[in-house]
């Protein structure tokens, strides 16, 4: 509907919707930009070269629900070259754990 709109963008998601936490929620708003439908819309090719890319990791905010993250995510599970992470926040994961994430990426890089 927004490319037979001619619309190229769309507004920035509420951070209400992705759980991010009450004390930057509307710091974060204030920072959001339209999105360009073209990131969800445009087909990509998949070439197989993540396979070689050595270390591979997966953080997965567990506070935000969404489908197509947990499919993602449950089918990393027997893969044992992706690092699979777990963390109790909202999709802002930089927000609601930034001393866990830095962990993380301190650990696999």
């Amino acid at each position: 509907a927004a490319r037979e709109a001619g619309e190229i963008s769309r507004p920035p998601g509420s951070m209400e919707r992705y759980n991010i936490n009450e004390n930057d929620r509307y710091w974060f708003e204030s920072l959001a930009t339209p999105q360009p439908i073209g990131t969800s819309l445009q087909e990509i090719t998949l070439t197989g070269a993540i396979n070689r890319v050595p270390k591979k990791c997966y953080i997965r905010a567990t506070a935000y629900e969404h489908q197509y993250f947990q499919a993602y995510y449950d089918s990393l599970k027997s893969d044992s070259s992706w690092k699979l992470f777990d963390l109790h926040c909202g999709h802002i994961v930089m927000a609601d754990m930034p001393v866990e994430l830095a962990e993380i990426l301190i650990d696999v890089a």
